[in-house]
């Protein structure tokens, strides 16, 4: 059963983490503990849902394009979450979803 939420991890290479939880209603940072450098990138844990509804899969997206305008010490997401849940995605779906149509660089 697909779940309506799930949980991710960034590990800094300085130290401490930060752990993102996405809803179909949106993201929320529930820890970070990295203090030097906001650097690291989302990824899978033991915390992560198996699988996870369309509409939390579309929250996960809009972040990825645009988590930096909201919070630019936000990590990015890293390439495990983006193969376990995009998996067989175009890069024009995505950004159809995530990023209103527009052509966009990860950031």
């Amino acid at each position: 059963m697909k779940k309506s939420n799930t949980i991710l991890k960034a590990h800094s290479y300085f130290g401490g983490i930060c752990t993102v939880e996405f809803t179909e209603n949106g993201w929320r940072i529930l820890e970070d503990t990295r203090e030097k450098c906001k650097d690291g990138y989302l990824h899978i844990c033991d915390e992560s849902a198996e699988e996870i509804t369309n509409k939390c899969r579309d929250v996960m997206l809009n972040y990825f394009y645009n988590h930096r305008k909201e919070n630019p010490e936000t990590p990015g997401i890293g390439a495990t979450p983006q193969e376990k849940y995009w998996y067989g995605m175009s890069i024009e779906k995505m950004e159809t979803i995530g990023n209103n149509g527009k052509k966009s660089f990860y950031a």
